[in-house]
C-alpha cells in the first residue's frame, strides 16, 4: 500500500506539471487487484483515487470518452457499482483523510458528465447528484465555488438562464464577501458570457458589459501573478462573443491575444505533444475566431463581398498597380 501511496503522488505532481504520459503510467501502477490481503476499504480507496488521476490525465489529452469511462470506474470504487442508481448516494468506504481526493473526483466526473450528455437528461441528472455530493464532502472553500460554476452551466445547457445567471451572481457576491477576489470577477465575467450566449442575435450582446467584465479580470490578474485567471481563455471568450457583433476591432484585438496566449502556452509545455491534444483544440477553436474577427474587420472595407452563408468569409478584392508583380 505505500508503493501505490507513493505512486499516486508521483502521478499527482506530474499532473501538476502537465507531464500527462508520465502521470499515466504512474497511476496504473497504483491499481491493486482486489485479492492482495490488505483491507476492503484501503484497497477501494486506492484504486478510486488512481482511477480520478488516470482520468484526469486523459481529459488533459483530449481523450474525453476514455476519460468518462476512468471516472466511472473511481466512482464504482468508491460509491459501489450500482452508484448511479441509488436514490441517496453514499460512499461505500470510508473518505477520512481523503475528502479532498474524493471531492476532486465528484467535480471531475460532473464536469465531463456534463459535457459529454449536453443533451441527455440521465447524465445531466447525474452531473448534478455529484456537484452537490461534493458540496457534502466538502461544504466550504473554493471548490464550492467550482461546483457552483458546475450548476450554473447545468441550467445554462437545460435553457434555464435566469437560474444560471443568479447562481453566478450569488457567486460573485459570496465570492467577494470571501475576499476571494479572482472567483468574484470570473463570476462576473460568467454573466456576461452566459447572457451572450443566450442572446439570439449578436444586437442582443451587452458588448460594453463584457469588455468591461474582461477588463477587471485581466487587470486583476496582471496585478496578482498567483490569480487562476488565464488571460487568454478571458481574451479569447470574449472575442468569440464581439465577433458576433459590430465591435469588429475589439473583437480581433482580444482574438489576437487569446491566440497568442494559446501559442505562447504550446511553446514550453513540457509532455512531448501527448498531453497538449485538448489544447491543440482550444488553439484551433481560438485560431478559427482570429479569422473570423478579422474578415469580419475587413468585410467593413469597400469593395468587400460578404455572403450571407454560414461558413463562408467574405472575399477581399485588393485592387494593385498595372507593374505589381501581384
Amino acid at each position: 500500500m505505500v508503493l501505490a501511496g507513493r505512486s499516486r503522488d508521483e502521478a499527482s505532481a506530474a499532473l501538476d506539471d502537465s507531464d500527462y504520459a508520465r502521470a499515466l503510467t504512474l497511476a496504473a501502477q497504483a491499481v491493486l487487484p482486489p485479492e492482495t490481503g490488505l483491507a476492503r476499504d484501503a484497497v477501494l480507496l486506492n484504486n478510486a483515487d488512481a482511477m480520478r488521476l488516470t482520468g484526469r490525465a486523459l481529459y488533459a489529452m483530449g481523450r474525453k470518452d476514455e476519460a468518462l469511462d476512468a471516472l466511472l470506474q473511481a466512482a464504482a470504487f468508491a460509491l459501489g457499482s450500482d452508484w448511479h442508481e441509488q436514490d441517496q448516494l453514499t460512499f461505500q468506504v470510508s473518505i477520512t483523510g481523503s475528502e479532498a481526493e474524493m471531492t476532486d473526483l465528484l467535480i471531475w466526473l460532473s464536469r465531463i458528465l456534463m459535457e459529454s450528455g449536453a443533451e441527455d437528461s440521465l447524465y445531466l441528472s447525474l452531473a448534478r447528484r455529484m456537484a452537490d455530493m461534493a458540496d457534502t464532502v466538502t461544504p466550504t472553500g473554493p471548490t464550492t465555488f467550482t461546483t457552483a460554476y458546475i450548476r450554473s452551466s447545468l441550467a445554462q445547457s437545460e435553457g434555464r438562464t435566469d437560474a444560471a445567471l443568479a447562481e453566478l451572481r450569488a457567486l460573485a457576491a459570496r465570492a467577494r464577501a470571501a475576499g476571494m477576489e479572482d472567483y468574484a470577477l470570473l463570476s462576473e465575467f460568467y454573466v456576461q458570457t452566459q447572457s451572450a450566449a443566450a442572446a439570439e442575435t449578436g444586437t442582443g450582446i451587452d458588448a460594453d458589459g463584457l469588455i468591461a467584465a474582461y477588463a477587471a479580470a485581466i487587470a486583476h490578474a496582471r496585478a496578482n501573478p498567483a490569480s487562476i485567471i488565464d488571460p487568454g481563455f478571458v481574451a479569447g471568450e470574449t472575442a468569440s462573443f464581439l465577433v458576433m457583433t459590430d465591435r469588429s476591432d475589439a473583437a480581433l484585438d482580444f482574438a489576437r491575444q487569446g491566440f497568442q496566449a494559446r501559442l505562447d502556452w504550446l511553446a514550453v509545455s513540457g509532455s512531448a505533444g501527448l498531453g497538449e491534444e485538448a489544447f491543440r483544440q482550444n488553439t484551433r477553436k481560438l485560431a478559427e475566431t482570429l479569422l473570423q474577427a478579422a474578415s469580419a474587420k475587413d468585410g467593413q472595407r469597400p469593395g468587400a463581398i460578404c455572403p450571407k452563408v454560414d461558413g463562408v468569409g467574405c472575399v477581399i478584392i485588393v485592387e494593385t498597380a498595372a507593374n505589381s508583380p501581384g
